[in-house]
């Protein structure tokens, strides 16, 4: 006799992990000197870039910040063409485009400093 397959859950070898609260996900693991990264995204679908300020509340010499002005070399990702910038560079050309990467050691830092 043959054991039916089809229609059955099949078990998941991590379930138990996941359900107890054991299983690491990437936000559990920390390494020594890590830092952590988000991107600072566009709020308009399309605009001209005149200024990037910070939050004067927050001390921004413990920031990494990078804009387009510090990737070295070409400043595109190519999809299609060679039309898509890593970060824009002077004009935002749809919604939620890449401005500017952040990173500090501290997770809520970095957080609160990405807020809008």
């Amino acid at each position: 006799m043959t054991e039916t397959v089809v229609g059955t859950s099949a078990p998941r070898k991590e379930g138990l992990d996941k359900v107890t609260g054991a299983a690491r996900y990437i936000d559990d693991i920390t390494l020594s000197g890590m830092l952590y990264g988000a991107t600072v995204r566009s709020q308009v679908p399309r605009g001209t870039i005149k200024a990037i300020s910070f939050d004067p509340r927050l001390d921004w010499g413990e920031f990494v910040t990078v804009t387009a002005q510090d990737i070295p070399g070409k400043n595109c990702i190519a999809l299609i063409f060679d039309d898509q910038p890593c970060l824009a560079d002077g004009r935002v050309n749809h919604p939620e485009e890449p401005i500017l990467l952040l990173a500090h050691v501290d997770p809520h830092r970095l957080r609160k400093a990405g807020s809008r």
